[in-house]
């Protein structure tokens, strides 16, 4: 028995290991070309600052959110290998639930290939390791609630463990924080409804420990989160408006009207219903129904978060409603579960068809033209001499591709208010987003999108930057 695990291990190492290696080649020359999403840019500005900048004071706006992503942006500088490895997780994952029942390899190996090569789970996992280490703490967070509930009930370790990740969700993406809990909240109800099923006296004791366990990590997280950040500006709020802010926050229509954004998220459901058939389908299959309800509604609340904060939901997202409901297939009974994986099958077959025909693989193969720009305004930038200063909340990625952190200045450090009082006297180049109204420089100068600066002269310009290069002062330069 021993050595049968023991193979078993091996096989699964060696998988792992064979997944990570060829995704993380097929990741690095793929982002080389396209870049990644502009979420991860915006980590690995912060991340670059932190690690190599000197005389800056960083965090003088407030803690970096996602602060998880941040953290393991820090440990692991290299983003094609960071999304390799965030991606061969979820993959694995996906395959641990499935291997957990007596399943026909090939009906396994179809559901997970099914996920797999769909063009927006090929999107998520090359391009942005944000989102998919959301879906990866998300999806074991709600699994091990599930193993406690109906399989394990008296393990309260797979509780601690549902609920400390469910927690943690907050620190990837602040914007889950209604599904975190819709989802405790559900749960409640259906550790409930179990007693009352089996007509058996309710342990109100149980239920208690149950609300504690749940409640007290995403308490845990967000006091430690705002206190964190009271530490740092002495404000005890959760400031949405911080310029360390990613994953977009916009005062859209939707700001503080939790209805409007409930809408508009059924709405897209409507729109993406080969995305969300199998939440609908597969949970409703197995015997624990309730649970099923968990799935449909943690996905609704969590898409209707990012309408709230931010105002538009990449398509993406929705593959939360593919992912979530691979959890109910661990606990189907035998008898129906070749009957479940065909019909699990032909659902993520529909949604895979359907994605193919509405969406295929344009955008992962699409440049993202802002991007192109301020990639070829930074080449440019590495052939000049003498110091830059530029708004980096609008500018973030030409100071990923630029590189050089320590030869620019930014407006957290100390001296920039000097630089940006009185620039012609003191800096030698100045970079402008041009399409961004909030840009620093574009505020205070508009007329430079039309390529006047007094005391410089335009060294190079396409669609979205603009540089100017300083007339008095006398440093050499050559761009190509």
């Amino acid at each position: 028995m021993k050595e049968l695990k023991f193979r078993e291990y091996t096989a699964y190492a060696i998988g792992f290991l064979t997944i990570l290696f060829n995704l993380y080649f097929f990741i690095k020359g793929y982002l080389n070309e396209f870049f990644p999403a502009k979420d991860v840019l915006f980590i690995k500005e912060k991340v670059l600052i932190t690690v190599f900048k000197e005389n800056t004071q960083i965090l003088g706006d407030g803690i970096v959110k996602p602060i998880l992503p941040y953290i393991v942006n820090l440990f692991i500088h290299n983003i094609p290998l960071l999304t390799a490895l965030i991606s061969t997780l979820l993959i694995f994952t996906m395959i641990f639930f499935l291997s957990k029942k007596p399943i026909n390899l090939w009906q396994e190996l179809t559901v997970v290939s099914l996920i797999i090569l769909n063009p927006l789970f090929f999107l998520t996992a090359f391009k942005n390791y944000i989102f998919t280490l959301t879906l990866l703490v998300f999806l074991v967070s709600l699994f091990s609630i599930y193993v406690f509930l109906y399989i394990k009930s008296r393990q309260y370790v797979y509780l601690f463990l549902g609920s400390f990740l469910l927690g943690f969700t907050f620190l990837v993406d602040y914007r889950s924080i209604f599904a975190t809990f819709g989802i405790i909240l559900i749960t409640i109800i259906s550790d409930i409804l179990k007693f009352l099923r089996y007509k058996k006296t309710l342990e109100i004791k149980r239920l208690w420990n149950i609300v504690l366990i749940l409640l007290t990590p995403t308490l845990f997280f967000i006091f430690f989160y705002t206190f964190t950040n009271f530490l740092i500006t002495e404000r005890f709020v959760f400031d949405l408006y911080n310029r360390y802010l990613t994953l977009g926050f916009y005062p859209t229509e939707y700001f503080s009207n939790f209805f409007l954004s409930l809408t508009a998220t059924l709405k897209d459901m409507l729109k993406y219903w080969y995305l969300v058939l199998p939440s609908i389908v597969i949970p409703f299959l197995s015997r624990k129904k309730f649970f099923g309800v968990i799935h449909l509604i943690s996905g609704v609340l969590f898409i209707t978060g990012i309408y709230y904060f931010s105002g538009r939901v990449p398509v993406y997202y929705f593959l939360i409603f593919s992912l979530l409901p691979l959890i109910s297939i661990v606990d189907t009974k035998n008898k129906y579960l070749s009957l479940k994986m065909n019909i699990s099958i032909l659902s993520l077959a529909l949604a895979f068809g359907f994605t193919l025909k509405e969406i295929d693989f344009k955008p992962f193969l699409q440049k993202d033209r802002e991007l192109v720009d301020m990639y070829n305004a930074s080449k440019v930038l590495k052939n000049l001499k003498g110091k830059i200063i530029l708004d980096d909340k609008t500018l973030y990625p030409v100071v990923v591709f630029y590189g050089n952190v320590n030869n620019i200045i930014f407006p957290y450090q100390f001296d920039f208010v000097y630089f940006y009082a009185n620039p012609k006297n003191s800096i030698d180049i100045i970079v402008i987003n041009k399409k961004d109204k909030t840009d620093k420089f574009l505020k205070k100068f508009p007329t430079a999108k039309y390529g006047y600066l007094e005391g410089y002269y335009v060294l190079y310009e396409n669609e979205t930057v603009i540089i100017f290069k300083n007339i008095n002062l006398s440093y050499s330069s050559t761009v190509n």
